[in-house]
């Protein structure tokens, strides 16, 4: 954290003087408003700026880290970019300050609109991970960019992997999503992660997998694909790990093998890896490289669902519905089968309205079931258009 830097004293009280702040002048230079007037000098910061370099005060020295927080405060309130940087790390990590993500923002986007370039890779990295902002991905590339025009490596490498974001697509989706190229722009990006897997970096050898899985700069090569996924699973990077773990349930460039994804999978899962936590409950709930346990099924799945998870808020909820695991309860089946749907999963929808349709937890609601079904048209889920013309008697009908 910048404790070392906020012990500097002098260096806030200077950017603070510079930007014109009386008493960061009078501290440094021993001369107060009316003397610098008797001398004719009607703009001290610019004299300042100006003179020779002055010895640094003794009261200056002994400044404890406090007071040298309260100086960079100061700078930063006076819109010093790098000032303000710091101020946003100080509340990223409680230093000093209550912790604070959107605090962190609100600086981070201060110092970045002033071309702080270390300001616009933080927050383009909290428009990625939705840290004291709402997740956007477009926002996220344009700050990467700037940051990473002005020399920024990291932004460089944050840039790449935000574009597959904007494409639709994640590097934590694509083990779940059918063999087969993207049909977007392909993305420059597997250059660059190559250059950094090769140095043992395991989040670059993770993303490099994905782009032999989609094609993506490369030519799709699920061999290599898991060859990378599995050299940073082994060094712990937990997306990996439970990557590798599908690599080995599909046998995408490995031979299948499901009791070794269910180790991969619960290695990531006891890390707190959401997506994980969802497969282990569903190697657990299929008997999957594990003996069938439907409890710990609905266990594993509820850990993932209170993540945010949506395959798995959709699966407890079935857990719910049939009793499967847990006691039955069709009221919480619908709780999870609707935040399940509120974040878009097409089979969450048709669910919610089967328990609408039948009056499952919920009272009936033939309208509201309707309305669930539509959104898994709209998804292209054939069996909801058929649904919907059923319920409405066949006054709806699809064009095709």
């Amino acid at each position: 954290m910048p404790q070392s830097e906020l012990k500097i004293a002098y260096k806030w009280i200077l950017k603070a003087a510079l930007l014109g702040d009386l008493e960061a002048i009078e501290l440094l230079t021993g001369y107060d408003d009316d003397q610098f007037q008797a001398m004719g000098v009607s703009d001290p910061a610019k004299w300042l700026l100006e003179s020779k370099s002055l010895p640094v005060p003794q009261a200056v020295k002994g400044m404890d880290v406090s007071e040298s927080f309260r100086w960079l405060q100061r700078a930063a309130d006076l819109g010093h970019p790098n000032a303000m940087y710091v101020m946003g790390l100080c509340h990223s990590e409680g230093y000093l300050v209550p912790q604070s993500d959107w605090f962190a923002f609100e600086n981070f986007l201060l110092a970045a609109q002033r071309g702080w370039p270390e300001a616009q890779f933080k927050l383009g990295r909290c428009y990625a991970t939705g840290t004291g902002t709402t997740i956007n991905y477009l926002r996220a590339v344009v700050w990467y960019k700037m940051a990473s025009k002005k020399g920024d490596e990291d932004a460089r490498f944050a840039l790449e992997w935000s574009f597959a974001k904007v494409s639709n697509f994640t590097l934590r989706e694509w083990w779940n999503t059918k063999i087969g190229r993207v049909q977007e722009k392909q993305i420059p990006a597997a250059k660059l992660y190559q250059a950094k897997a090769e140095q043992g970096i395991a989040v670059a050898q993770n993303n490099l997998a994905g782009c032999y899985f989609l094609g993506l700069g490369v030519k799709t090569d699920f061999a290599q694909a898991a060859r990378w996924c599995r050299s940073a699973a082994y060094q712990g990077q937990v997306e990996a790990q439970n990557n590798y773990g599908l690599c080995l349930v599909h046998g995408h460039g490995v031979q299948q093998d499901y009791a070794e994804a269910f180790d991969w999978f619960l290695m990531s899962a006891k890390r707190g890896f959401s997506e994980a936590e969802g497969n282990v409950g569903s190697c657990y709930d299929r008997g999957r490289g594990v003996t069938q346990d439907l409890k710990l099924a609905a266990e594993w799945y509820g850990r993932a669902a209170k993540q945010g998870l949506a395959t798995a808020q959709n699966n407890l909820g079935n857990c719910y519905e049939h009793g499967d695991g847990v006691t039955k309860d069709l009221e919480q089946a619908v709780t999870w089968y609707r935040r399940a749907a509120v974040q878009g999963l097409t089979v969450a929808h048709c669910n919610l309205a089967s328990c609408y349709e039948e009056g499952k937890g919920v009272p009936k609601d033939i309208n509201k079931a309707i309305t669930e079904y539509c959104l898994a048209v709209a998804q292209g889920h054939f069996e909801a258009e058929y649904k919907v013309w059923q319920l409405s008697n066949g006054q709806i009908v699809f064009k095709k």
